[in-house]
C-alpha cells in the first residue's frame, strides 16, 4: 500500500453527508500523486452497526435495513478506488459488497447500505433533513463562452470561426448519455446564415468526462451541433468559417399549427406546421426521457398570442429526439397567462428536474417580469410527461399535491408560491446535488420597485417542496460588480463582460449539473456551483462559480 494510506475510525459523523442515525464507521483514504487504483478491504463486526428505520425502495416495497457504513474518500478528482465491505455474523460473511468508486469532489462520502438478505448498491446518503442557512462565500468570474473582447471577437471556444456563431444566451443544461448538452436561446450568425432578428436556438455539447472534474473545460472545448454544409455557407475569400451552427426545428402537434405555439416562426422552409423558433422564444429547461436516454423533453417559453415584442406569455413541452439533429415535436401547451391558465399561469419560464419517479417543474409567471410573486412548483410522473393530464400542483399552505385539472382557473391562479418572493424572479435553473441530497435553485430577482438593485440568488432545500433558505450571491447593480465586470468603452477585458454604459444587463443565471461538495468539520458543507449567466450588450454567455456554505437545521 505504498500509494495509499488508510485510517479507520469509529465515529458518529455529522454534517452534509450523513443523516444522524446512519453513520457507524468512517474509512478515510488519502492518495498520493500518481495513485490511480488501489484495493481496500474492510470487515465490520455487526456489534458496531446500528439499526436504521425502515425505508421504501424505488419499487415501493419496504427494505429492512440493518445498518450502514460510510466510506470517506479523499484525494485527487477522478481517482478510482475499489472498496470491499462485509457484514459478518461471527466469522460468517452474511452480506458482501464490492464497488469501484470515483472521487467527484476533493472529499466524497459514499454510503454502503446493508439490507437483510440483499445488499443495495453503493449510494450517497442524503444527509440533511433541513437547511438552516445558506451562507454566501464568494462568486467568481471564470470565462466567456462565446465572445471575447466584444461581439465580433471570439472566446476560447472560437465559435465565430468553427460554428458561424457570434452571439447567444441561456444554455439550459441536460445530460443525455455521456454528453452535457447546453440548450441556448436567441442565437446570431457571423454572416449569411440568418436574417437580423431571426435569432433561432441552438445546442452546445461537451463530454461529461471533460467537465465533471473541471468545469473550466467549457471555456475552450465546447462543441455545437452543425448543419451538413461543408464548409460553412458563409465561407469565402475574406471569411474563414468552417461550419454553421444547427438550430432547433419545431413541428406542431397533429391537427394544430405553429401559430398556436409560436409568434415568430423563422427559416427559409417554414410552413404552417413546422419552422425554427424565432427571437424571444427559447428552451427554458430539459430533462432526459429516461435513464441513459439520448432523447429529452424540452420545456419552452414563448410569446404565443402576442405578436409584438414583449415578455413570454406561454409555455409548451416538446420532445427532442436527440443528437445530431435538433428536431423537436411539440406535445402540448404547458401554461399561459392569456388563456385558461392550465397550471395557473405560474409556469412560463420553467426549470424542470428529474428526481426518482417524478419530473419536478419550478416556474415563474408572465415571463418573470417584476412584480411576480415567486417560484411555484408542479410535478408529473416521469412516465406520464408525454401529456399534461397528470400534472399536479403543490400548495405550500396546505402541504398538499393535487391534480391541476381538478380545480378551476381561479383556484390554480391563487396558489401560493413555494419559494415566496416579493420581487420578480427571472429565468431560473434547478439542480439536485446527489452527494448531499439537496435541491438547488438559482435565479435573478428583479425588484418591483425598479429603483432598487436586482440580485442573483441561490435557494436550497432538502426536499423538492422546501422549506427553502435563500442567499444573495451577486448584485449586478452594485458598485463592486460594476467595478469588476463592466466593460470600458465597449471593450471587455479580463473579468469584464457587460457593457453597463450601453444598457447591458445580466440575466438567466442557470446552475450546471457540476456542483462540487466539501464537508466541513463543524457539520456544515460547502457547495461550489458553476453557473452560466447571460448578458445583453454584448450578447454573450459567461461561466461563473459561486460558493455557499450550507448549515444543517
Amino acid at each position: 500500500m505504498s500509494a495509499l494510506r488508510k485510517v479507520l475510525a469509529f465515529a458518529i459523523l455529522a454534517g452534509c453527508a450523513a443523516s444522524e442515525h446512519s453513520i457507524v464507521l468512517g474509512l478515510r483514504t488519502t492518495y498520493e500523486p500518481g495513485s490511480e487504483f488501489d484495493s481496500i478491504e474492510v470487515t465490520v463486526n455487526p456489534e458496531s452497526i446500528q439499526a436504521t428505520p425502515l425505508r421504501y425502495s424505488a419499487e415501493g416495497y419496504v427494505e429492512a435495513i440493518v445498518g450502514e457504513q460510510v466510506a470517506i474518500l479523499q484525494g485527487v478528482l477522478g481517482t478510482k478506488v475499489r472498496v470491499k465491505m462485509a457484514l459478518l455474523l461471527g466469522e460468517e460473511t452474511i452480506v458482501e459488497r464490492t464497488a469501484t468508486l470515483e472521487l467527484r469532489s476533493t472529499q466524497t462520502y459514499y454510503t454502503f447500505h446493508f439490507a437483510s438478505g440483499r445488499p443495495i448498491d453503493a449510494v450517497v446518503d442524503a444527509g440533511i433533513d433541513t437547511v438552516a442557512e445558506v451562507e454566501p462565500i464568494q462568486t467568481r468570474f471564470v470565462c466567456p463562452i462565446i465572445n471575447g473582447r466584444d461581439e465580433g471577437r471570439p472566446s476560447g471556444n472560437d465559435t465565430h470561426r468553427r460554428f458561424n456563431l457570434s452571439a447567444t444566451d441561456r444554455g439550459a443544461p441536460v445530460i443525455l448519455g455521456a454528453e452535457l448538452n447546453l440548450l441556448f436561446g436567441d442565437s446570431r450568425a457571423v454572416a449569411v446564415l440568418w436574417d437580423d432578428g431571426d435569432d433561432p436556438d441552438t445546442v452546445g455539447h461537451i463530454p461529461m468526462s471533460r467537465v465533471i472534474a473541471n468545469p473550466e473545460a467549457l471555456c475552450a472545448e465546447l462543441d455545437f451541433y452543425v448543419t451538413a454544409d461543408i464548409p460553412s455557407i458563409a465561407a469565402g475569400p475574406t471569411r474563414e468559417i468552417e461550419r454553421d451552427f444547427q438550430s432547433a426545428h419545431l413541428t406542431a402537434p397533429d391537427g394544430e399549427t405553429l401559430a398556436d405555439y409560436l409568434d415568430w416562426p423563422v427559416g427559409p422552409l417554414r410552413t404552417l406546421y413546422a419552422a425554427h423558433a424565432g427571437s424571444g422564444e427559447v428552451p427554458s429547461g430539459a430533462v432526459p426521457a429516461g435513464p441513459e436516454a439520448q432523447d429529452a423533453y424540452v420545456f419552452w417559453a414563448a410569446r404565443s398570442g402576442r405578436p409584438e415584442p414583449g415578455p413570454m406569455r406561454s409555455s409548451f413541452v416538446a420532445h427532442w429526439g436527440g443528437a445530431p439533429f435538433l428536431t423537436h415535436r411539440i406535445l402540448y401547451r404547458l401554461d399561459d397567462v392569456d388563456g385558461s391558465r392550465p397550471l395557473g399561469g405560474h409556469f412560463i419560464h420553467t426549470a424542470p428536474l428529474l428526481k426518482d419517479d417524478y419530473v419536478y417543474v419550478y416556474g415563474t409567471g408572465t415571463g418573470g417580469l417584476p412584480g411576480t410573486e415567486g417560484i411555484h412548483l408542479a410535478r408529473v410522473p416521469a412516465g406520464a410527461i408525454g401529456s399534461r393530464a397528470d400534472f399536479e400542483l403543490y400548495d405550500p399552505d396546505r402541504n398538499l399535491w393535487f391534480r391541476a385539472d381538478t380545480v378551476d382557473e381561479e383556484s390554480r391562479r391563487g396558489i401560493t408560491a413555494s419559494v415566496s418572493h416579493t420581487e420578480g424572479v427571472v429565468e431560473l435553473g434547478a439542480q439536485f446535488v446527489e452527494d448531499v441530497g439537496l435541491f438547488v435553485l438559482m435565479y435573478r430577482s428583479y425588484p418591483s420597485d425598479l429603483g432598487r438593485p436586482s440580485t442573483i440568488e441561490v435557494a436550497v432545500a432538502a426536499q423538492p417542496e422546501g422549506p427553502w433558505q435563500r442567499a444573495v450571491v451577486a448584485n449586478p447593480d452594485g458598485d463592486s460588480f460594476a467595478e469588476r465586470h463592466c466593460c470600458r468603452f465597449g471593450v471587455c477585458e479580463g473579468e469584464q463582460f457587460v457593457d453597463c454604459n450601453a444598457g447591458g444587463i445580466a440575466f438567466a443565471a442557470l446552475a450546471l449539473p457540476l456542483v462540487q461538495t466539501t464537508p466541513l468539520p463543524d457539520g456544515s458543507c460547502e457547495l461550489s456551483i458553476p453557473f452560466l449567466l447571460s448578458v445583453l450588450e454584448p450578447r454573450n454567455v459567461v461561466l461563473l462559480e459561486t460558493r455557499v456554505r450550507i448549515h444543517k437545521g
